[in-house]
């Protein structure tokens, strides 16, 4: 028996018109990043998601604060409402924002976090 076509095209993922959001600027007036030198993580225990990036963030050693959205929900109304429906929702300092992300763009967003190597400016080194 062949299903074709009779359950759809499969949907794209991450929906594209996710694709072009604006990073910071979100929450700013009545919730506040808690500290926007580090990294804020919005998400919620029972999402798989969330605990797949918190272990990548563990795995890197990054510190970052945590915000329970399931334990909040006004907190993740208003994600919603600034166009933020899914979870996690990681904001990174210097305002950038990544909704739902791979751990391959995580990954790399931490990655352009870091400083890179320095140089050695001893000359006797």
């Amino acid at each position: 028996m062949s299903l074709g076509g009779a359950i759809g095209p499969r949907a794209e993922w991450p929906p594209a018109r996710w694709a072009n959001l604006p990073d910071n600027g979100f929450m700013s007036s009545t919730h506040p990043i808690p500290n926007p030198a580090t990294i804020t993580v919005y998400g919620a225990d029972w999402c798989g998601d969330c605990r797949r990036s918190k272990r990548l963030l563990a795995a890197r050693e990054a510190d970052y604060t945590w915000v329970d959205v399931a334990a909040q929900p006004d907190v993740r109304a208003e994600l919603t409402a600034n166009g933020y429906p899914a979870i996690p929702v990681i904001v990174l300092p210097g305002g950038r924002i990544l909704m739902e992300p791979s751990d391959a763009d995580l990954a790399e967003a931490l990655d352009a976090l870091e400083p890179g190597p320095q140089a050695d400016l001893d000359p006797a080194g």
